[in-house]
């Protein structure tokens, strides 16, 4: 997943984001190591005698891509350009031996493994090296693979365990172009997967009233053990004693509680100290996965009190950071969870 080790916020609501083929291997292709190298073997086109091949290092690499399914080292490449010019091979001659060479048994075994993650049949091997023998390719088998029935299955499978979404034809088609061109095998594709997800694309656990004393264990504890990812907090302007006061804070800070009830008050007292243990979950736990925080703004109309989230109108209309009022909460989360913190513009 990017590391969605940030914070989402919002009036209502803030989330916390969180072995080679050595000269010589094949013993159809050997040669003498003693002969001296071209004069230039790094050149890409190497004219010979009129025994010899012509032929580019890029048609080399290509016979150790189409036949063993990797590219060949610089020294390797030396070798057969040295081989080539000096007569007795072409480059026919090279591909059949490479095909036909425990080398190229061992690639076709690694494309099953890979892209359908499973152990070959000997008779599936030696079809497809008869197959690369008869000038198919490993790059088309991979392909060959990723389009079977299986090998789609297969992807769609990965794609609903990571993303828990069914995957879209143009989901499938990607998947299919990242092990088939891109090089990943089906577990590097469900890797890649998870730093994809987009944030309507989690499943979180969730719970209600997280803060509440007499209902739940306390926030570290909930996202640690519990592995809690979405937590909802009331948030009222006055403390328990005096719901219904005008003494509100006189500072951009807000109580945390359900009500003015036994054992419905909070773990902490205030927003920010809730902040706080949110904020020490994040520094000691940086790879976290993204979580949300459900901010409820408490009072007023809700039946049970008659404070309200943000009481001070005439800080309301100055918009005052400093205080109960929708930029002091902005203010606050800023503060108290730093680069942490996502905005919702940010998600769009």
């Amino acid at each position: 997943m990017p590391k969605y080790v940030r914070l989402v916020r919002s009036v209502l609501v803030a989330v916390l984001l969180p072995g080679a083929l050595l000269p010589g291997a094949l013993t159809a292709c050997a040669f003498d190591a003693s002969d001296p190298p071209p004069a230039d073997p790094a050149a890409d086109t190497l004219a010979t005698a009129s025994s010899a091949v012509t032929v580019s290092t890029e048609q080399i690499r290509q016979v150790y891509r189409d036949t063993l399914g990797r590219e060949p080292a610089v020294g390797e490449v030396n070798v057969w350009v040295t081989n080539l010019a000096q007569g007795g091979w072409t480059l026919d001659t090279m591909r059949d031996a490479f095909a036909r060479d425990a080398q190229c048994r061992a690639a076709v075994t690694a494309v099953y493994e890979q892209v359908l993650e499973r152990t070959p049949a000997t008779w599936e091997v030696d079809f497809w090296q008869q197959q690369i023998i008869a000038h198919n390719t490993i790059p088309a088998m991979r392909d060959a693979f990723v389009r079977s029935a299986e090998g789609t299955a297969k992807i769609q499978l990965a794609h609903l365990t990571v993303i828990h979404l069914v995957a879209s034809f143009e989901d499938t088609a990607t998947g299919q172009a990242k092990i088939a061109t891109g090089g990943l095998s089906l577990a590097g594709y469900r890797s890649w997967l998870a730093t994809q997800l987009r944030y309507d694309q989690v499943y979180q656990r969730s719970l209600h009233n997280a803060y509440q004393t007499d209902k739940h264990a306390g926030v570290i504890d909930q996202l640690v053990y519990y592995g809690v990812r979405d937590l909802e907090w009331d948030l009222r302007s006055q403390p328990p004693s005096n719901v219904c006061g005008l003494e509100h804070a006189p500072n951009n800070d807000w109580f945390t509680y359900h009500a003015a009830a036994p054992l419905q008050d909070g773990r902490f007292y205030r927003l920010s100290d809730g902040l706080q243990l949110l904020a020490g979950f994040h520094a000691a736990v940086p790879e976290h996965e993204i979580v949300t925080l459900h901010l409820e703004l408490k009072g007023g109309h809700d039946g049970a009190s008659c404070d309200v989230a943000f009481p001070d109108a005439a800080a309301n209309d100055n918009r005052s950071p400093f205080r109960q009022t929708p930029e002091g909460l902005d203010a606050l989360l800023h503060a108290k969870l730093g680069n942490a913190l996502l905005t919702p513009a940010e998600l769009l």
